[in-house]
């Protein structure tokens, strides 16, 4: 991963945190045993317009399995007990493919059926509706 800030990653999911607002290119590169390799890139916008982004809190979030088959995805969210979220999943283009709030009330787990999901790189946007902090989590979402 070249996450377009001037930091790298590796393995399937690195996790990275932009610490200025601005639009990145992020680029995956990826190879195979036998020397083939392909990339590909996403444009990331980085934005505090609306919320406070990447509250470390919002980072230890569990999300498995990752990457996900065609099996129900599992999101822990103990860090945020009496409090509801908003839960949203992009595509790889930036599409909205999944949104749903999650009362006051809810388990400490949900699961979350992905099977309607084509494979690729999915984001998952989860928002404190009190005071509009976000976090995003990748997910990959094949075989």
């Amino acid at each position: 991963w070249d996450f377009g800030d001037g930091t790298t990653g590796t393995g399937i999911n690195p996790s990275h945190t932009y610490t200025s607002v601005n639009t990145f290119t992020a680029t995956l590169t990826v190879a195979d045993s036998e020397g083939l390799s392909d990339t590909t890139t996403i444009e990331i916008m980085v934005t505090e317009e609306n919320g406070t982004l990447n509250n470390p809190e919002l980072e230890d979030i569990k999300i498995y399995p990752n990457p996900v088959g065609d099996e129900n995805l599992n999101i822990n969210l103990s860090e945020f007990m009496n409090e509801s979220i908003s839960l949203g999943v992009y595509d790889y283009y930036g599409k909205l493919v999944f949104q749903n709030v999650i009362q006051k009330d809810h388990p400490e787990e949900i699961a979350i059926d992905v099977s309607f999901l084509s494979d690729g790189l999915y984001l998952i946007e989860i928002t404190r509706i009190e005071n509009n902090e976000f976090t995003y989590k990748k997910i990959i979402k094949g075989k």
